[in-house]
């Protein structure tokens, strides 16, 4: 409907691509697009059952990337520009290392991510670093994993918990 008459509850992510703005909605577990000329909006992709949308993305061919947590576990979702949508990644949070895709154990909540030059970047709120993304490696970019701010070369650099990125 209008963006008028739209509803959200906890909007926990946007992305942005082709003129449309992707409001992740985490407690009506719904990405809702709007599109930026008149505010008109509409469902783009329903959660399954006790997840929560946080941070999404688009790479360079177009797909929808998706982060959601549930109970103590980390998901990404792809959705592909026709619509077709499958989790890509699942992990408990209670480990962490670096490796491919489907066998890495992911560690903490993904908050947000963004692609950028080939690969998807994000964040994890929970082991203090964050991840890079590249075909199916992901490893860890920046953050000793130890929570404290400081600086110093990217692996040994401090962060704490964090929560966005900006657009590079």
């Amino acid at each position: 409907g209008s963006s008028m008459a739209t509803k959200f509850n906890a909007i926990s992510g946007l992305s942005h691509r082709d003129g449309y703005v992707y409001v992740s909605d985490r407690n009506s577990r719904k990405v809702k697009k709007t599109r930026t000329t008149d505010g008109y909006t509409e469902l783009f992709f329903t959660v399954p059952e006790g997840q929560y949308p946080l941070g999404s993305t688009f790479d360079a061919n177009g797909d929808f990337w998706l982060a959601t947590f549930l109970s103590m576990a980390c998901r990404i979702y792809r959705v592909t520009p026709n619509g077709v949508g499958a989790m890509v990644h699942n992990s408990p949070i209670q480990t962490f290392t670096d490796g491919t895709l489907l066998t890495v154990a992911r560690s903490g909540t993904i908050e947000d991510l963004h692609f950028y030059n080939g690969a998807i970047y994000l964040t994890d709120y929970t082991f203090h670093r964050v991840r890079r993304l590249i075909a199916d490696q992901m490893t860890t970019y920046a953050g000793s994993g130890v929570a404290h701010h400081a600086d110093g070369p990217a692996l040994q650099g401090g962060m704490y918990h964090p929560w966005g990125l900006a657009s590079m």
